[in-house]
C-alpha cells in the first residue's frame, strides 16, 4: 500500500513542519503481525535429527527433564492448551519495523524541509501527535540518532533469529508464549482466509522454559551444535582428500583421465564448498589453490609411480626376450 502523495509545496515557510500521517504504515505492516500457525508431525529426516541433536558424549551427563516453573502466574505444569494443533505467532520483530518506517518518513521529512528551504527544520514538540510528554523537544539530529540506533537493534534481531529461541517471535508452540497470548487476547483470533496457517513441527513445548531459554541449555546447545559442525567439516576434509585417491588408485588403467578429471572434479567442489562457508574473496582463493596443490603433488607423484612400473615391466621383457 502505497503512502500518501505529499501536498504541494509551501510557497512561504511554515512555522513548524506538518504533522504525518502514519497510518499507512500500520496497514502496510499489518498482515505480518500476526500469523495462524499449525502443528505438523516431524518425519523421518526430523526425527533423525532430532536424535542426533539428543546424542550425548560418554562423559556429558544427559539432563534430566526439569519440572515446569512458572515464569507467568497461572502458567502451571497443569495447564494444558486448549487447542494442541493450532495456535498464533506474534513477530515483535514486525512491530521494530514499523518503528523504523515511521523514523525514515520523519527523516525524509526534515531532509526535504532542508532543500526547500536551505535551513535547518525547527525543532519539534511531540512531532508524531501521541499521547505523552507533550513538553519533549526533539530535533532532526535525534530523530537521525534514533534511527542509527534502531537499525542497530534490528541487526541484533536478525543475529537472534538464527538462534533456536527467537525471544523476537512470541509463538504458541511454545507453552508459556500461547499461555500469555491466551490470556493477553482472551479469544484468538481466527485464522485469516487470506494467510495459511504456517507449518510448525512438533513436538511442541509441553514444559514451561524462559524466555531465551535456559543459560546453561543454551551453552550445551550451542557447544553440541559446534561440535556436529566439526564432525560435518572433518567429515568433508577427509572425502575431499581421500576420494580423489580411491579413483586414482581403484581406475590406475586409465590414470590420465582418471587423474585429469577428478582433480578438475574435486577442485571445482572445493571451490564452491569454500564459496559457501567462507566470506573473504581471498580466503576462498587461497584455501581452493592450496586443495589444488595438494592434488597436483598426488597426481605428479601417482604419474612417477606408473612410469618406474612402466620401465620396470619393460626392463623385465627385454631380459626374458634376451634369454
Amino acid at each position: 500500500m502505497a503512502p500518501h502523495p505529499s501536498s504541494a509545496p509551501p510557497t512561504a515557510e511554515p512555522a513548524q513542519e506538518r504533522q504525518l500521517d502514519f497510518s499507512w504504515i500500520v496497514r502496510h505492516h499489518n498482515k505480518h503481525l500476526v500469523a495462524p500457525i499449525k502443528l505438523e508431525q516431524p518425519g523421518k529426516a526430523r526425527r533423525l535429527a532430532e536424535s542426533i541433536k539428543e546424542f550425548r558424549l560418554p562423559w556429558q551427563e544427559k539432563p534430566a527433564p526439569k519440572p515446569g516453573t512458572a515464569p507467568v502466574a497461572g502458567a502451571s505444569t497443569g495447564w494444558q492448551r486448549e487447542d494442541a494443533e493450532n495456535s498464533i505467532r506474534i513477530s515483535i520483530a514486525e512491530l521494530h519495523r514499523i518503528r523504523l518506517r515511521k523514523l525514515q518518513c520523519k527523516l525524509v521529512r526534515h531532509a526535504w524541509y532542508m532543500k526547500q528551504f536551505n535551513k535547518e527544520p525547527p525543532a519539534q514538540t511531540n512531532p508524531d501527535g501521541t499521547a505523552g510528554d507533550h513538553t519533549k523537544i526533539t530535533t532532526w539530529e535525534d530523530d537521525l540518532q534514533e534511527y542509527t540506533k534502531a537499525l542497530q537493534d534490528y541487526d541484533y534481531m536478525t543475529k537472534c533469529s538464527a538462534l533456536p529461541r527467537d525471544s523476537f517471535l512470541v509463538s504458541g508452540e511454545r507453552k508459556v508464549d500461547d499461555y500469555v497470548m491466551r490470556e493477553i487476547i482472551g479469544v484468538r483470533p481466527p485464522p485469516s482466509t487470506e494467510q495459511a496457517a504456517i507449518p510448525v513441527v512438533g513436538p511442541w513445548e509441553d514444559i514451561n522454559q524462559p524466555i531465551g531459554g535456559t543459560r546453561n541449555e543454551n551453552v550445551e546447545k550451542s557447544w553440541m551444535k559446534a561440535f556436529r559442525t566439526r564432525l560435518l567439516m572433518a567429515a568433508l576434509g577427509g572425502t575431499f582428500l581421500v576420494g580423489p585417491m580411491w579413483l586414482m588408485v581403484l581406475l590406475k588403467e586409465h590414470w590420465v583421465y582418471t587423474a585429469l578429471v577428478s582433480t578438475t572434479v574435486f577442485v571445482y567442489a572445493f571451490g564452491m564448498f569454500m564459496s559457501a562457508l567462507l566470506e573473504k574473496p581471498m580466503d576462498v582463493l587461497s584455501g581452493t589453490a592450496a586443495y589444488a596443490a595438494v592434488l597436483v603433488v598426488f597426481v605428479g607423484l601417482g604419474q612417477d609411480s606408473g612410469s618406474s612400473q612402466a620401465v620396470a615391466g619393460a626392463a623385465a621383457a627385454n631380459s626374458t626376450i634376451g634369454g
